[in-house]
């Protein structure tokens, strides 16, 4: 059997595959994955740290773990939501709370911008009962509105398209958002602690640090898909 060079050539219009289009797609880790060895290996961190560390700095590392546990508790969904629609009741009279620590100018009321004025108390707020961790999930809150915009617009923009969106809704948003992170990640701390308390005192915050760098870097890998940077410009129409 004789075969013809002409069999060997590819198709007219088409094209001979590369090696780099027949080699697998690397797949990403699923998320929960990641959270599971990097929570594993906190633990062990957490672990090796209660048996070579004195008392006092062991008692000092529960104190924290203790007022993280405490700022986040006071974070509740309907506790932070109802201060903010309070605050932005008071705003819009223009009567602040403390007109020494939360000034309005004297502007009398705060307008169109009292969603934005009242997100500023309420983080006061927020920042003066539960100090970091406060602003901590306020911070992770914009993360995942950007990461939904970011999505939502195909990669196009973090934020809204106009003027509402951003300065009306958003705040809500982010009150909102941020409530339902410190919700979760109170439950995540306090399932660690009672099921690995065995393990190490220190179950809490490792589960509270893991799922905060989980967290950020599943935004930071989303945001990063198509190049970022043209798209933390606002193109918002007023």
């Amino acid at each position: 059997m004789t075969i013809n060079p002409d069999d060997m050539k590819p198709a007219a219009g088409g094209e001979q595959a590369s090696p780099a289009q027949d080699a697998p797609v690397r797949k990403r880790p699923h998320p929960v994955i990641l959270f599971v060895i990097g929570f594993a290996i906190s633990l062990l961190i957490g672990a090796i740290f209660q048996q070579l560390t004195n008392k006092d700095a062991l008692a000092s590392a529960k104190a924290a773990q203790d007022s993280w546990r405490v700022a986040v508790e006071t974070s509740q969904p309907f506790a932070v939501a109802t201060q903010y629609w309070e605050d932005v009741q008071t705003v819009w009279r223009g009567a602040p709370p403390n007109p020494d620590a939360y000034s309005l100018g004297g502007s009398g009321g705060g307008g169109i911008g009292t969603p934005v004025v009242a997100l500023a108390i309420t983080g006061t707020r927020l920042f003066e009962a539960g100090g970091v961790w406060a602003l901590l999930n306020l911070a992770l809150a914009g993360l995942a509105l950007a990461v939904y915009n970011y999505r939502r617009t195909n990669g196009l923009s973090i934020f809204f398209e106009d003027f509402v969106g951003n300065f009306i809704a958003g705040p809500f948003l982010l009150i909102g958002l941020s409530s339902v992170i410190a919700l979760v990640l109170q439950v995540v701390m306090m399932a660690a602690l009672a099921a690995l308390g065995w393990v190490t005192d220190l179950a809490a915050v490792a589960a509270g640090t893991t799922g905060i760098a989980g967290f950020c870097w599943f935004c930071f890998t989303e945001l990063g898909k198509k190049g970022v940077e043209h798209a933390v410009t606002p193109k918002f129409k007023v």
